[in-house]
Order: structure tokens, then C-alpha cells, then sequence
């Protein structure tokens, strides 16, 4: 089962909140995918997030910049190990193929991976640039 994003997890910058659920509720659909073996819905479903959270830490990191945020060279290296663990995953998943054991390892780590991103990284982002 997913991990549910929760108004806990709003940092109080709309465009982001909204794409933090749009990705909690695309982890939700992965994991009801890899359930049920269809194996097109994961495809699909693995290629969305790997481009829909380059576009959402795309966003965090522009708000960071016109923010003059001081601490964007550790957020944004946050951004890439992800990214990089997340392509490790996924390449790994393909080459087993679906299964549920892999699915509940993916959808544990990257839910609550962003849990943690969100509640510490991005909460801090949210106190500053309410600042501003």
C-alpha cells in the first residue's frame, strides 16, 4: 500500500504541494499497477515519474534560485541522488520484471523517501521563502 501525501506535508507554495501529490498519487497508481502485473501500466507509469520529477525538482530548484535560497547546492544535490537511485531502481525492476516484492521496494522507498525530502528539505524551503 502507497504512503497517502497528507496537508502535513504542505510547504505552503501551491505549485509545489500540488505536484507532491500528483507524485504521491502516481506512486499510488505504480503500486496498484505492480499489484495487479500489468506490466504496460508500470512501463507507463515508471517513465511518468522519472520525467515528472525531473519537472518538479526542476521547479523546486527555480524557486531556490529567484529566492536566492542559501542552501540550493545541498537541496539540489538531493534532487540528483535521487534521480540517479531512482534510474538504478527502475532499471533494475525492468530487467526482474514486475513482481510484487520489487513493487513494494520501490514504492517504500520512493514514498518515503519524498516523506522525508518533503518534511525536512522542502519544509525549510517552504519557512524561507515565506520570508521573502
Amino acid at each position: 500500500m502507497a504512503i497517502p501525501w497528507t496537508p502535513a506535508l504542505a510547504i505552503g507554495v501551491p505549485e509545489i504541494d500540488h505536484q507532491h501529490q500528483e507524485l504521491f498519487l502516481r506512486i499510488e497508481r505504480l503500486v496498484q499497477g505492480i499489484s495487479r502485473g500489468n506490466a504496460a501500466d508500470i512501463e507507463r507509469l515508471l517513465e511518468f515519474l522519472s520525467q515528472y520529477v525531473v519537472k518538479h525538482f526542476g521547479a523546486e530548484e527555480r524557486w531556490m534560485l529567484r529566492s536566492a535560497y542559501p542552501d540550493y547546492a545541498r537541496h539540489k544535490a538531493e534532487h540528483e541522488r535521487f534521480i540517479r537511485d531512482y534510474e538504478n531502481m527502475t532499471r533494475e525492476f525492468r530487467e526482474k520484471g514486475p513482481n510484487v516484492l520489487a513493487g513494494i521496494r520501490i514504492n517504500n522507498w520512493i514514498a518515503e523517501w519524498l516523506r522525508q525530502h518533503i518534511s525536512r528539505s522542502d519544509m525549510e524551503l517552504g519557512r524561507f521563502l515565506a520570508t521573502k
